[in-house]
């Protein structure tokens, strides 16, 4: 039995009818990282997965009247790059190919409990079976010390195209591109393998797409899924997790409690700090949850008009398909984080904006578009003010900062629904607005996530504070599936 809070399955993978006629993905927005072997077993695509890659994979307008596409084929991301470097172009291949050797040597980990670092037999055993990372061990180590910027500037020379890269390692952190750290924030985002190793798409219908395909496959095992049916705590007698008892006072007994909800929410909130030892306790209220997130959903009636790369016609073209990076360069990024460091909105926000009713056309009426905006940097706890107050400011200033690209804006625009840090942690249960369950910096990755048995007998944890982390991969939930069957105790 599945118990969800809202009327609507899915968490943040949710599609909702925003207004009449328009669906959007409220939260969750793009795909690439769900594993191809959960699609597979699962039979998703006979229960309604549909995937959309992208193509190009993003467009970012420049202020100077200049752009830059990055594509999911090699050669031609390669002309793009000789644009503005001809040796960062001949760069571009062995940068791949490295990337390609740390995906290749970190994938079967992805899909493995980590191993208890304290425990030297369980070390060795699973060094023993991931000989190709060992392998790699001085490459990974680099590419979880290193930033974002300190990577690439080992690759590339072109501030341009850097900046391009760049921005897929401080996506849902509350870092900036400098940050130690971010280079891994980065590789995290191109292990997807969905049509490719990399590529990034749309889900049809949008992200509840994933969600419901998910729980049209779980009901075909006869799975019973209740909406609209908060649990208030879970049930601990003597140390062991026995049951639920949901918001209407109604008690469900089992010997197996699995939560998806965040591990701050699943302890403090649904268990209780008097049922956590003291290391647990500790743990939990020391994990960091401050990469918080702004989300911005559009209705638009024409389509975005970039003055670098002018609309040819009323269609979408490869500026409108592809994911909309507006960040200029490290510096524009790393005053935008500035600002966060002090407790305020970015006043120049890193704007990441997708129109996947450019490919899907069940998500609008004709001739209209959704466009979803992931707005960075915004600090759940503001300095001498709330998000109250500058929900909207912050709204109006991520559409100013659109306007500079694209002047027709305002002119297209019917409607819009901000979603500030405390919005996403009220709505979807996402505690500090936190995407990704988590911050994923090195001492919240691999042997320092959660672990999938918790220290509380029966209880088991299978959302993205778990081992690998956030991006709708479904990997924390395969992984804590093998964790249970392996916990002969409770057959």
């Amino acid at each position: 039995m599945v118990f969800e809070r809202r009327e609507v399955i899915g968490g943040a993978a949710v599609t909702e009818e925003l207004w009449p006629g328009v669906k959007a993905s409220t939260a969750s927005y793009v795909c690439s990282l769900f594993d191809k072997q959960i699609i597979k077993d699962l039979d998703l695509y006979k229960h309604g997965f549909v995937f959309l890659a992208k193509e190009p994979q993003s467009f970012s307008p420049m202020l100077n009247g200049n752009h830059f596409f990055i594509y999911g084929d090699a050669p031609r991301t390669k002309k793009e790059i000789a644009r503005f470097s001809r040796k960062d172009a001949k760069a571009y291949d062995k940068y791949d190919k490295y990337l390609a050797s740390l995906v290749d040597a970190i994938n079967p980990i992805l899909r493995q409990s980590p191993p208890d670092i304290n425990d030297i037999f369980s070390v060795a055993k699973f060094g023993l079976k991931n000989v190709g990372l060992f392998n790699k061990i001085e490459d990974f180590t680099n590419i979880m010390s290193l930033s974002a910027k300190d990577f690439l500037d080992q690759w590339f020379e072109s501030e341009e195209v850097k900046a391009s890269f760049a921005t897929d390692g401080i996506v849902g952190t509350f870092a900036s591109p400098q940050t130690p750290g971010t280079a891994y924030v980065l590789l995290h985002h191109v292990m997807g393998n969905i049509k490719g190793r990399g590529i990034w798409g749309y889900v049809q219908g949008g992200m509840g797409g994933v969600s419901q395909a998910l729980a049209n496959s779980a009901e075909a095992y006869n799975v019973k899924i209740m909406t609209k049916t908060p649990i208030d705590k879970i049930i601990i007698e003597n140390g062991v997790a026995v049951g639920v008892k949901t918001a209407d006072k109604k008690i469900y007994r089992s010997k197996i409690i699995i939560s998806n909800a965040d591990p701050k929410r699943t302890f403090l909130n649904f268990v209780g700090e008097e049922h956590l030892d003291d290391v647990l306790r500790t743990k939990i209220k020391n994990y960091q949850t401050r990469a918080s997130s702004f989300k911005i959903n559009m209705l638009l009636d024409g389509l975005p008009n970039f003055e670098c790369y002018p609309n040819k016609t009323d269609v979408p073209g490869p500026q409108h398909t592809g994911t909309i990076y507006i960040c200029e360069d490290f510096d524009y990024m790393e005053r935008a984080f500035d600002d966060a460091k002090y407790g305020m909105p970015s006043r120049n926000p890193v704007v990441e904006i997708s129109m996947p009713s450019s490919m899907d056309k069940t998500l609008a009426p004709k001739g209209m578009y959704v466009a979803g905006c992931f707005v960075q940097y915004a600090p759940y706890k503001l300095k001498g003010t709330d998000w109250n107050k500058e929900r909207q400011k912050f709204v109006k200033t991520a559409i100013s900062t659109i306007r500079k690209y694209a002047p027709n804006i305002d002119d297209i625009l019917v409607k819009v629904q901000g979603l500030s840090p405390i919005d996403l942690e009220s709505r979807f249960g996402l505690t500090g607005g936190n995407i990704f369950h988590g911050d994923m910096i090195p001492n919240q990755l691999f042997f320092s996530r959660f672990k999938y048995k918790t220290p509380i007998k029966n209880l088991y944890l299978c959302g993205s504070g778990t081992h690998p982390g956030g991006g709708v991969s479904g990997l924390p939930g395969f992984n804590a599936a093998k964790a249970i069957l392996d916990d002969k105790h409770i057959f």
